[in-house]
């Protein structure tokens, strides 16, 4: 009976071998194929990553065109603005030019607060009319 076990353990430690042997052959399959995978996703990773980088590139030339239209464009804007905020009186254009919307004139007079004409109080002078004249001049005209 002992030889029996022994015979049996050993076909059971023979099994086991062999079925580990057939197990690292296993992982190391697997480990191949993940290996393998993962080579190929990694590389599917940079050409996405080279891709990327290339359209941003592209976008950033497209800015740059961009800030330069965006400066010509305010110089032209103010260029612009100063020849529409010109008149006779702020250049060297003649006033026929001012068209019909001329400026008002504007007076340095300040008001002194009273109401104009004779104010109260004021007795006032005059020329008096002398009853008999000098001199008589008559027409000038000749008939």
């Amino acid at each position: 009976m002992e030889v029996r076990i022994i015979h049996a353990k050993r076909k059971v430690s023979d099994k086991k071998r062999a079925l580990c042997a057939v197990m690292k052959e296993v992982i190391q399959v697997a480990k191949k194929e993940t290996t393998v995978k993962l080579l190929q996703q990694v590389e599917v990773q940079a050409k996405i990553i080279e891709t990327q980088r290339l359209k941003i590139a592209e976008l950033a030339r497209t800015i740059d065109e961009l800030h330069l239209v965006i400066e010509e464009q305010n110089r032209t804007i103010k260029k612009l603005t100063e020849t529409l905020g010109q008149n006779s009186r702020n250049s060297s254009k003649p006033p026929s030019s001012d068209g019909l919307t001329k400026p008002s004139p504007k007076s340095t007079r300040t008001s002194s607060g009273k109401k104009p004409g004779g104010q109260v109080g004021h007795t006032g002078s005059y020329l008096i009319t002398p009853t008999e004249p000098d001199e008589i001049i008559g027409n000038l005209r000749k008939p």
